[in-house]
């Protein structure tokens, strides 16, 4: 029996596995005569996707990472990324599947930006699918997530008194301007960890956190350059500690988010709220947790 035949065989039974091998060989033999079943020319395409975005994600991180690029880089057509998947979430969330399948049943990722802990299975599962060293990444996430552990108890960020959340009065008013900067810097922060909240910290934009602390734009930038200086502001005034470990940088961005939203959520909800969202990222990764116990036990 030919290869070709073998795999037209295996593809009709729904037994086949994809190896690098059996292409090779496969493609040898169908150029005599035989033609591959389209369901494993589909098939290869679908991995050639799936390979390209883990490869994107792993060096250009989720946002930066187009369908352009995907198709691009897997050497497919626009229409043939779209036979297989609806979305690039849509990919990503295959990807996850495919690659940790025990991360992609904890972990919800239905909007893969609303929270770190989709962010970090991705990236964890990008690494797995590329293949270069996944165990030190994972042992990194666990180590990392350990030394969190007592992150909601470190959270200070005290409401301030009535009058620096308060709007000033309009035109010329009269305050000391030491009060002025403290009243918008407070009203700030807090609006940012209540945006955080609500549509988690990726998605939030300068928009949101001016509309929240009804201030300019203009207001804005007189206070931080950006909305990534902001959370590292926001942070190191919240936590001490998560504030160092954001600085040291290395985190990754679905680590680094993870951490910005347990903070908002203490200054907004309190201590157990950023207890109970960084103990659900501890529960949906306790298969890596667990095996990389294993692993340093053997």
């Amino acid at each position: 029996m030919s290869r070709v035949v073998d795999i037209k065989r295996r593809v009709d039974a729904g037994t086949y596995r994809v190896a690098p091998e059996d292409i090779a060989e496969a493609v040898l033999e169908a150029g005599l005569g035989d033609r591959l079943p389209a369901n494993f020319v589909a098939a290869q395409k679908s991995r050639r996707i799936l390979e390209a975005l883990a490869e994107l994600l792993d060096e250009k991180g989720y946002r930066a990472t187009k369908i352009a690029d995907i198709v691009r880089h897997a050497g497919v057509a626009r229409k043939t990324f779209y036979a297989n998947f609806d979305s690039k979430d849509d990919a990503v969330r295959a990807l996850v599947a495919h690659a940790l399948p025990d991360l992609y049943e904890r972990v919800d990722l239905a909007s893969i930006e609303r929270s770190g802990l989709g962010l970090l299975a991705v990236e964890l599962a990008a690494t797995a699918e590329v293949g270069e060293r996944p165990e030190a990444t994972r042992e990194a996430v666990v180590s990392a997530l350990d030394s969190l552990r007592d992150l909601p108890t470190s959270i200070s960020l005290a409401e301030p008194a009535s009058e620096l959340l308060c709007s000033l009065p309009p035109g010329r008013h009269g305050l000391p301007r030491e009060f002025v900067h403290s009243n918008q810097r407070a009203r700030l922060l807090h609006a940012f960890a209540a945006a955080v909240v609500e549509h988690g910290y990726q998605p939030v934009t300068g928009a949101n956190v001016t509309s929240r602390a009804h201030l300019s734009r203009r207001t804005f930038y007189e206070h931080f350059e950006s909305k990534e200086s902001l959370a590292l502001a926001f942070v190191a005034t919240a936590s001490a500690p998560a504030g160092a470990l954001l600085n040291a940088g290395g985190l990754g961005v679905g680590l680094g988010t993870l951490v910005i939203e347990v903070v908002a959520a203490g200054v907004s909800e309190g201590a157990d709220a950023a207890a109970s969202l960084l103990s659900g990222a501890g529960v949906a990764l306790q298969p890596l947790i667990a095996a990389d116990s294993a692993r340093a036990a053997a």
